[in-house]
């Protein structure tokens, strides 16, 4: 940016400016760098209306203890003797009807590029709001503005911004009470601005009979614009020839005596939060004391000191004694493993030896039977077909025994445990990444000797500390889930830092990447992938359960030989059972529900929405809850308010019946909106999107009502279903 070491303001004389008075060593680490950013829980997903999609757009770098844009490099810039090193912070207030919007700024003077850039971030900072309205000047308290970046600088702590409103005397008095509610510096202040109005206005009635002659500071229409009520407080002294700052010393006496009552008042501020934080300290000691007495830890003489370094070596020794116990485990450990493989060994030794053993008395029988040789020779060829017959039937177990690695194998958290990854790696050949996320990564898999193809999931155990929860849940779901347009779990291991997971291979990709490529799709393929979906979830419902993040990037695409396109739903880590309403913030902002915003409980009926808004996207190509900026504040209102619209041109040929679906499913009561077996019998889905022909509307009501009537037969059906089998697996565990 550009130096101000060498400017200053009209009076200062070439004045090196009095030292700072804030107490940044506690201020400092309560302000962010920025204004009001609050980590998500959320990640950006969305897509915005054109031809192709566009990602996040880059932002600049903001470097620690700046404000505003700056380099790594800019640190090194603005450095002159005359600029402070200590960054300050500043209160900015926008003028307008109480309460008055205000943000705090960490300002680091070698770091601010430019005073056109600075209000520029500032004006950002109070938000969309205030677009039409932008922030244009700033003044301090006494009503003087501000020219540049030295001025931040100076004695001023807090400043006045405006836009296209003007600021009056009435304006910077009102800031001053909501700032410094019954303080004496505030008092005193407002009795200083008081004074110098009155001599403003004497010295404005002194000189009015001259100047009324001549019309000299009068308006086109002849009266005099500064009068009590719209007197414009930021117009500044006029400046005199040959006055100087030490021509005014009543000023300088009032701005000093202000300075030591701000002064005297933030020192009675710390003083009273440092006796409260020795009255604090003091209680605990008392109460620690009294509790380590009553356990009969410290003697209860009160004239023995208490040995400071005692518990310090007692945490010492606890952790000696927890690493101690740690090794001492994985010794056993190993122990065993050892013990495992000698046995397994032995057993190996002795089926060598009995082996042998036979071959010996074999070699004995057919020593003896020598003169028999010519009999035996049409024995011999028959041994021959025997040997060929089993070697047939040993093929065929063998492939019997592939096959059957394809069903589903349950296993418990025990069961799956193996010794190492090689005890997987024997088994299965991993090849390239399919995909990755937070803690596990996805790669294709072959089972060995088989031209058997699967999914690896690969989990890293480190990197899931907190989360263990989501990968038994999905285990324990997908174990349970045999439905066509669901990913088959087959089997899983465990060891001591991963977790494999053996899944169906679906070698289409995802959802989102097929939006990627096509933009949007026509209403018969949209139909055909939304009643996939729809029948996953009914299957998933009638049992109770809650998929949760529904979105493209879980959905994998199967293209069929025909070219029509089926999609099976994955990635089961926050599904759930549902017992109660559930009250966990969770989701992908573009596609999560309104009563899961609303935090008022929410249950199956979140998986339907997210329905809507992928029904939506595949059809126009776009979300229909979407921020012109980004806003993900400005997302959540429309979401919760259910404000969306069926865009001109992207919607002009889609047909009434697919607008009329997904009407029912963008609906903010959940108790209204349709649920899968409504979807499942809309006309819509009854007809496959096929809207080429005019339809019979009787037929399609008889369709619709005999569907309907099916699912509802098949839901109850599923649920008893569900619970016995849960219940006899609880028996078998529990008789285990």
């Amino acid at each position: 940016g550009r130096p101000e070491g060498r400017r200053q303001n009209a009076g200062d004389n070439g004045k090196k400016t009095r030292p700072h008075q804030h107490d940044l060593e506690t201020e400092q680490a309560g302000y962010a760098q920025g204004f009001r950013h609050r980590a998500g829980m959320f990640g950006s997903n969305g897509f915005h209306p054109g031809r192709y999609f566009h990602g996040q757009q880059p932002t600049k770098n903001r470097w620690g203890g700046t404000f505003g844009h700056a380099t790594k490099n800019s640190y090194l810039s603005n450095t002159t003797e005359h600029v402070p090193l200590k960054p300050k912070v500043v209160t900015i207030v926008r003028n307008g009807p109480r309460p008055r919007n205000n943000v705090k700024i960490l300002l680091n003077r070698r770091s601010v590029q430019s005073y056109d850039q600075l209000m520029s971030d500032i004006a950002e900072a109070f938000g969309p709001k205030y677009k039409t309205n932008r922030l244009k000047k700033l003044f301090n308290v006494k009503g003087k503005e501000v020219h540049g970046i030295s001025d931040f600088f100076r004695d001023d702590d807090v400043f006045i911004g405006v836009g296209n409103d003007s600021l009056t005397e009435g304006d910077i008095q009102d800031i001053i009470e909501e700032l410094y509610p019954d303080s004496p510096y505030a008092r005193n202040l407002l009795r200083d601005l008081e004074k110098q109005r009155k001599k403003r206005q004497a010295a404005l009635k002194d000189s009015e009979a001259d100047k009324r002659d001549s019309g000299f500071g009068e308006g086109s229409d002849g009266s005099n614009r500064d009068q009590e009520g719209d007197y414009i407080i930021y117009k500044g002294r006029p400046q005199e020839k040959g006055r100087r700052r030490h021509d005014y010393p009543k000023e300088d006496e009032l701005a000093m005596r202000l300075d030591k009552d701000r002064m005297k008042a933030a020192q009675e501020d710390r003083d009273r939060t440092k006796r409260q934080q020795k009255k604090m300290i003091e209680s605990e000691r008392r109460a620690l004391e009294n509790e380590k007495r009553k356990q009969n830890q410290v003697p209860t003489t009160a004239n023995k000191p208490e040995d400071p370094f005692k518990r310090m070596k007692e945490q010492k020794e606890k952790e000696r004694e927890e690493i101690r116990k740690r090794r001492e485990d994985e010794r056993q450990a190993r122990i065993k493993e050892e013990e495992a493989k000698e046995r397994e060994k032995r057993e190996k030794a002795e089926h060598a030896a009995r082996e042998r053993q036979a071959a010996a008395e074999k070699a004995e029988l057919e020593k003896g039977d020598k003169e028999k040789a010519e009999h035996e020779k049409p024995e011999k060829q028959k041994e021959k077909a025997d040997n060929k017959s089993d070697k047939e039937d040993n093929d065929k177990d063998l492939h019997k025994k592939r096959k059957s690695k394809s069903k589903i194998v349950r296993k418990t958290k025990l069961e799956r445990q193996v010794s190492s990854d090689e005890h997987v790696l024997s088994r299965y050949e991993l090849g390239r990444t399919l995909g990755d996320g937070n803690f596990a990564i996805v790669r294709q898999a072959k089972l060995k000797n088989s031209n058997s193809e699967y999914a690896m999931k690969v989990i890293d155990k480190h990197k899931l500390k907190g989360k263990e929860h989501m990968v038994e849940n999905e285990i324990e779901i997908m174990k349970d889930c045999h439905q066509p347009n669901i990913v088959k779990l087959y089997e899983e291991y465990e060891t001591h830092d991963k977790i494999y997971l053996v899944m169906e291979l679906v070698k289409g990709g995802d959802l989102f990447d097929a939006i990627t490529q096509s933009v949007k799709f026509g209403e018969v393929d949209s139909a055909h992938m939304v009643k996939d979906l729809c029948n996953a979830l009914f299957y998933l419902h009638s049992r109770s359960i809650v998929h949760r993040d529904l979105k493209p990037e879980n959905l994998l695409v199967h293209r069929n030989k025909d070219g029509t396109i089926s999609i099976k739903l994955a990635d089961f880590g926050l599904a759930m059972e549902v017992k109660e309403d559930i009250y966990t913030v969770c989701g992908t902002p573009t596609y999560v529900a309104p009563e899961i915003l609303s935090e008022i409980g929410y249950g199956l009926e979140v998986d339907m929405w997210a329905v809507g808004v992928i029904s939506y996207i595949l059809l126009c190509g776009f979300p229909p809850f979407r921020s012109p900026d980004r806003n993900q504040t400005e997302l959540f209102e429309f979401i919760k308010a259910g404000e969306y619209e069926f865009l001109s041109p992207y919607w002009d040929n889609i047909s009434s019946s697919a607008k009329d679906m997904i009407e029912h499913l963008l609906v903010v009561d959940r108790k209204r909106r349709f649920n899968a077996i409504d979807t499942l019998s809309h006309p819509w889905i009854i007809t496959s999107g096929d809207t080429s022909h005019p339809q019979d509307n009787a037929k399609i009501e008889e369709m619709r009502r005999n569907a309907r009537k099916d699912l509802e037969l098949q839901a109850r059906l599923a649920l008893d279903s569900y619970q016995k089998q849960k219940e006899k697996r609880l028996a078998a565990l529990s008789a285990a």
